[in-house]
């Protein structure tokens, strides 16, 4: 996954979960890469949300976004988003636990 940064915007690429029925080319102006995401930097809950899900799939540029997000946020949300993304994190972490528990 790719994070390119606009004036405006943040462009998320990289190729869609295959089992994603709505990702649509068209739609989302793929061209050589998949956009899995088109973000203005004024919308704060849908940077959340991809904060947040960067986070429960554990992807490689999770702290570049958080960056950016944490940038365009106040004191107030970017706080509130730490706690979220370290609330996942913990979960993930959890859940490696006990599958390391059931394969021993």
């Amino acid at each position: 996954m790719a994070i390119n940064r606009t004036e405006t915007s943040i462009i998320l690429t990289g190729d869609p979960n295959n089992e994603d029925e709505s990702h649509n080319c068209d739609a989302m102006g793929c061209l050589q890469e998949h956009v899995l995401y088109r973000l203005s930097l004024n919308d704060v809950p849908k940077i959340e949300q991809a904060v947040l899900e960067s986070a429960a799939k554990n992807d490689d540029c999770l702290m570049d976004l958080l960056q950016i997000a944490i940038e365009e946020m106040n004191e107030e949300q970017s706080s509130h988003l730490l706690d979220k993304v370290h609330q996942v994190q913990s979960e993930n972490l959890r859940d490696i636990r006990e599958w390391k528990e059931d394969v021993e």
